[in-house]
Parts: structure tokens; sequence; C-alpha cells
């Protein structure tokens, strides 16, 4: 399939790309763009990279920030177009950084680098950042939210959990992972004269199937046979 094109402009011949391309810029995409809002800070990673790669993805330049798509040789007719894309991509990383971490990365020239360089940061197993979550899981309350929100608090912090995750394999791990879920339950605030039965389909990657309150408070959890 062709992807780029030539032609002749006066004496000097045009090298084009086309829309199809991996280093095609859409006429749309400008340095203005902000790919995730908010900007990272150094919380919720685990969501804002999943957000980051699905935006880069859409704009078929993930290829290039994970590395499967090399720079070009020098004298490539591709090179101006690669490190336009380059550049691009680099705003929009930025765009969607807190300033102080943005400051931290503009000393690298690829969005490649940048992006290997956050994620050592901020995806990297970490005893003591595990330790903070799990302090932070188990000062998380209910309080006035609702339960959907409350448990989609949880979970976000449960997957920031995973990736600083260091420890016991995979079987113990599970059980840990219940333990942390059924902590939560604890700081539900449950009405039964207003609530006669409730399901929550939000644990159920961790419980292997969902949990339901019924009218006297009681909480029904049917654990998946594969735990």
């Amino acid at each position: 399939m062709t992807t780029s094109s030539t032609s002749t402009v006066g004496v000097f011949e045009e090298f084009t790309v086309f829309p199809t391309h991996l280093f095609y810029i859409l006429p749309s995409d400008n340095s203005g763009t902000h790919l995730v809002s908010p900007p990272f800070d150094g919380s919720s990673f685990v969501i804002w990279q999943k957000n980051m790669l699905t935006a880069l993805s859409a704009k078929n330049k993930l290829g290039i920030v994970i590395g499967s798509v090399p720079k070009p040789a020098t004298n490539s007719p591709y090179i101006s177009f690669y490190e336009w894309c380059n550049d691009m991509i680099i705003v929009w990383i930025t765009n969607s950084l807190s300033p102080d971490i943005a400051t931290s990365v503009m000393c690298f020239d690829t969005a490649k680098v940048i992006w290997s360089d956050i994620n050592e940061r901020f995806g990297q197993s970490n005893g003591t950042k595990y330790i903070q979550i799990q302090k932070e899981i188990s000062s998380t309350t209910q309080r006035s939210s609702s339960i959907a929100n409350y448990f989609t608090r949880l979970r976000n912090l449960w997957d920031e959990l995973n990736t600083s995750y260091v420890g016991p394999g995979p079987s113990l791990k599970k059980q840990l992972e219940i333990g942390k879920a059924a902590n939560g339950l604890f700081y539900l605030n449950v009405d039964s004269s207003s609530l006669s039965s409730f399901t929550c389909p939000v644990t159920t990657s961790i419980f292997g199937s969902s949990f339901t309150f019924r009218s006297d408070n009681a909480l029904e959890l049917g654990l998946s046979s594969n735990l």
C-alpha cells in the first residue's frame, strides 16, 4: 500500500506522506492539544497512562512512543516528517503533565525517551509507594458519596496499587486483593430501611462475581472457584 508520493515543484522534488502514514499529522492536530485532562501530577498514574495510550493509539502515534516505529535514517525522505511528528507528540505529552513533571522531561529529545522516563519514575514497582496507597485505601470511606462513586474511587486506588506491587506470587496476591476489597465494604453507609437489595459489579474482577446487600444488611458474596 502506497503511503507517500513525490512531485516536482519548480526545481525541487517534493515528498509527502498520505493521511494513513504513521508520520502524518492531521490539520486539526496542533500544539495546544491536551490528550488527557486533568494533567498528571504524580497520582493516579495507571488511569493517566491508560488514557494517554488510548489517545495516542487513536491518533495513530502509539508506535512512535513505545518504540515499535523506529526513527528513519538521517538521509531518509521520511526524517523531516518523523521529526515533526516526534515534536508534536512531545508537546502532547507535556501538555498532559503538571508543570513540574513537564519541566523535568524537557531535556529529552524524543517522545519515546520521555515516555520511558515517566514510566520508570511512576510506573515501576515501589515498596514505599505500595504502603502509601494501602494507607490511603484504609482511610477512604464512603461518607456522603454514592456507593458507585465510593467503589470507583477504591477501584482507582486498587489499580494504582497493582503498579507498585512488590511481594508474593499471584496466588497470595489474589488473596491480598480480596482482603483489600473486603476492607472497603466495612466503610459503606447502607440503610436497610431504604435499601432492599443492591448489587454492585465494581469488584467483579477481584471477587469473581458481584456482591449483593440484602434488606437485612447481610452481604452475599459468591467467590469464583478459580481463586
